[in-house]
């Protein structure tokens, strides 16, 4: 068996999910009870699909893949140790694994495969899927209401892009086989508006993510991407013991117009801060506040 790949997809061990998600009882961990728990912590189930040894959750952005994994790893689970991966990982329906710049990172028992074979008409069909090392990959599992016809595994191919608001983000193939672009039109209720520019359609994207792990996609955050705040690392706080794996510091935001640094856990480890150094500084300014 195997998992579909579209668009960006956050591939996660089933066993890990359990692991992570289950409470130990007398008689062990229960799987379904672990199973919905994380599943009702993720949300949203419209781009979930699982194997029994993989499961997958889809993205059209690359921004809301690492939102999403910096939520799972506030949980519990974790990307990789800075050579392999360990509970996930990150690929495109292009048929490659995304990593961290500057890292070189083995994925394991974790691989990708093209299948090909027809759709209704009998036309030549290609799907992206992930599967685990050792299982037979041609019997692949999708979202509930996913069908071949009119998905991004039939007509789209994803390409990089900086600056959403003068670039496509995706080049999509009319019944010519003439490539054709979606471009981006403005944000809406927190999704990205698209123009369909053939069909003159608007089309709707945004993260899988439930309302529950979005909410967590704070303030700060947002401030940034919108140039309405700097970055300023605290440096005067307990070292990281994990060596290279995270970056040295608190990460803070100061918004234009003020001169205080302001931070939460999310902001912090989606720069690549330490989450102990974290819950260490809090300990520690707990204890200032307390003496004072």
């Amino acid at each position: 068996m195997s998992v579909l790949v579209e668009a960006f997809s956050v591939i996660i061990r089933g066993d890990s999910i359990i692991k992570t998600f289950g409470k130990r009882g007398v008689f062990g961990v229960n799987r379904k009870k672990a199973w919905n728990h994380f599943k009702e912590v993720c949300g949203s189930e419209a781009t979930l699909c699982a194997d029994g040894d993989l499961v997958r959750y889809g993205f059209m952005r690359s921004e809301d893949v690492l939102d999403f994994i910096n939520f799972l790893e506030s949980k519990g689970l974790q990307w990789h140790d800075g050579s392999k991966v360990i509970d996930m990982c990150y690929c495109s329906q292009e048929g490659f694994f995304i990593y961290p710049e500057d890292k070189e990172i083995s994925h394991e028992d974790i691989r990708l495969l093209e299948l090909i074979g027809q759709d209704k008409s009998g036309k030549e069909s290609n799907i992206m899927c992930c599967y685990l090392e050792g299982k037979d990959p041609v019997n692949f599992v999708n979202p509930v209401d996913w069908v071949y016809e009119g998905s991004l595994s039939e007509k789209a191919t994803l390409i990089r892009l900086n600056n959403p608001s003068d670039q496509y983000s995706i080049n999509t193939q009319n019944e010519l086989g003439e490539r054709v672009g979606v471009k981006f039109l403005r944000y809406e209720d927190g999704l990205e508006v698209w123009l369909d520019c053939t069909s003159g359609k608007e089309l709707y994207a945004g993260t899988s993510v439930s309302e529950k792990a979005s909410s967590e996609i704070d303030e700060l955050l947002e401030l940034e991407k919108r140039g309405e705040g700097g970055m300023v690392l605290l440096l005067d706080v307990p070292l990281s013991k994990e060596g290279d794996k995270y970056s040295q510091g608190i990460f803070t935001l100061v918004k234009k117009g003020d001169d205080q640094p302001q931070t939460t856990k999310k902001f912090h480890l989606a720069h690549g801060g330490d989450p102990e150094v974290f819950d260490e500084w809090i300990k520690q300014k707990e204890v200032t506040c307390e003496k004072e």
